[in-house]
């Protein structure tokens, strides 16, 4: 049976061992970090947490409605379950949904859009996995050897969130101080656990070329933000801090989750590296009352 639980009834550890323990374990699910992107997220609980489905929700003109929360790329199902059947469990209270599926659940639901996520295998050698980057990425990382900035001190997370907010930050509407904050405190969070890894590269003087932000999950790392100066485009620095993190955890039985893009500049940009696509969904349940609903889709 599958139970909706508001949020002061979930047993946290129960929840993190199904979690955690699932297959398609994500850290997206883990209770502290919905703790930090969605305060008092509820949940659909099958059984005795045989599997979960966190549901981050706001009210918004009187209509109550789960969302995808910022640095969230896939939620949904965890565990072995099928998820229409949670998806049927939903509360009718929850009029809107637009939430995006992990790519292990698989919905017969109309409104659904496939969305393309990249992963890297890094199992391999270092040399193995650099045969698979693209001819331009090589020639990108072999620019920034020639120009001698890739042995140089690592960054720090707000110095990588200044970069990005001074140059690239300004056309994305989608992120403002809100989210900065909740990026902060999730990798002051996932630093204290030990999840958390910060990479960058510097010019002789000092100045901060490129910085990237990966974070640990159940099944490997996510490259969850990055930053890069305009100068470092000319210098294949961002090339260089992903190809550091490679080297450094090449062989290890896990993977290197690049969030993947529906941007094709940086789709092309993640495949580069010799990363697979995996496709998940996004779905959308509208349940309005005529004809608010044809304002909502």
């Amino acid at each position: 049976m599958i139970n909706f639980l508001r949020h002061h009834a979930i047993d946290i550890k129960k929840w993190d061992n199904c979690v955690t323990g699932a297959k398609n374990a994500m850290v997206y699910g883990e209770a502290w970090y919905l703790d930090i992107v969605s305060p008092d997220w509820d949940a659909l609980i099958e059984d005795d947490y045989t599997a979960v489905m966190p549901l981050p929700h706001r009210r918004k003109w009187g209509v109550n409605y789960i969302y995808q929360p910022p640095f969230t790329q896939q939620l949904g199902v965890f565990g072995s379950a099928d998820a229409d059947r949670f998806l049927s469990a939903l509360p009718a209270d929850f009029q809107l949904a637009d939430i995006q599926l992990n790519s292990y659940n698989q919905t017969n639901h109309a409104k659904v859009t496939t969305r393309p996520n990249l992963l890297l295998d890094l199992q391999r050698s270092h040399e193995e996995l650099q045969k698979g980057y693209s001819e331009n990425t090589r020639r990108n990382i072999r620019k920034a050897v020639d120009a001698g900035i890739t042995n140089v001190p690592h960054a720090e997370v707000d110095e990588i969130i200044g970069l990005f907010r001074q140059y690239r930050g300004r056309t994305v509407d989608t992120l403002q101080e809100k989210e900065y904050q909740l990026l902060r405190q999730l990798c002051s969070t996932a630093a204290a656990r030990g999840l958390l890894e910060v990479h960058g590269i510097r010019t002789s003087e000092g100045v901060l070329l490129a910085g990237a932000l990966f974070l640990r999950s159940p099944h490997g790392w996510i490259f969850l933000f990055s930053a890069t100066h305009p100068d470092g485009r000319q210098t294949g620095a961002m090339p260089a801090v992903i190809d550091r993190f490679i080297e450094k955890h090449a062989g290890e039985a896990t993977q290197l989750d690049f969030e993947g893009s529906s941007d094709p500049n940086l789709y092309r940009f993640y495949k580069s590296f010799g990363s697979e696509e995996i496709v998940y969904l996004q779905l959308r349940i509208n349940r309005l009352p005529f004809p608010l609903n044809l304002f909502k889709s």
